[in-house]
């Protein structure tokens, strides 16, 4: 897996997300986490070292995770969304 990508399970699904250094110029700066499915800032560096093992990234981009990649890794997505193929 390449290191700006990690897998991540919400809501029982698991999803292939991208993430992006977290640019910002000042405190006031926001930007848009589409994991988080809201804006952060640099006030929000301990959430986002929890969520993604470093204080200065962010989701930039997610896509749900096919059977046959779940399969490959012993995983399985649960919920009403759960791919079934």
């Amino acid at each position: 897996m390449a290191a700006d990508c990690q897998w991540h399970r919400v809501d029982g699904l698991w999803y292939e997300v991208t993430l992006a250094p977290l640019k910002l110029r000042s405190e006031a700066g926001r930007r848009y986490d589409v994991l988080l499915r809201r804006e952060i800032g640099l006030r929000d560096r301990e959430l986002l070292r929890e969520r993604y093992d470093a204080p200065d990234v962010h989701a930039v981009a997610k896509r749900q995770l096919g059977g046959a990649a779940l399969r490959a890794h012993g995983l399985r997505s649960e919920g009403p969304e759960a791919d079934g193929d």
